[in-house]
């Protein structure tokens, strides 16, 4: 998995690995891999969120919003995070911004 050419299963490498070594072993005979295996993406993609959220002083679910925006149309909405910002100063404005528009492509992507 670590060499495909699968960008998307790529992406997905550690999170897969995660719930092989987490989840499966305590599953029993009659769980459903697939509804567990999304329960899991569920957890982590709101864990990813949260933590991002935290380590940049943000609000998470601005940020949850942004992402359901970017998924649903493809649009980055850059005026609403510069209004998310307003406080912040210029230069860190700036970064932050660019910072939020990454991890809402990366993370769209890891998790679709």
């Amino acid at each position: 998995m670590d060499r495909s050419d699968n960008q998307e299963l790529r992406l997905k490498v550690d999170l897969i690995k995660e719930f092989l070594e987490k989840v499966l072993p305590d599953l029993g005979p009659d769980s459903s891999i697939m509804r567990e295996y999304t329960d899991y993406e569920s957890s982590a993609r709101a864990e990813e969120i949260r933590k991002f959220a935290e380590e940049n002083n943000l609000n998470a679910e601005f940020i949850q919003k942004e992402v359901s925006e970017y998924e649903y149309s493809g649009i980055i909405r850059n005026d609403m995070i510069l209004d998310q910002l307003k406080d912040k100063k210029f230069l860190e404005k700036r970064r932050l911004k660019q910072r939020m528009i990454d991890f809402i492509k990366k993370h769209v992507e890891k998790f679709e």
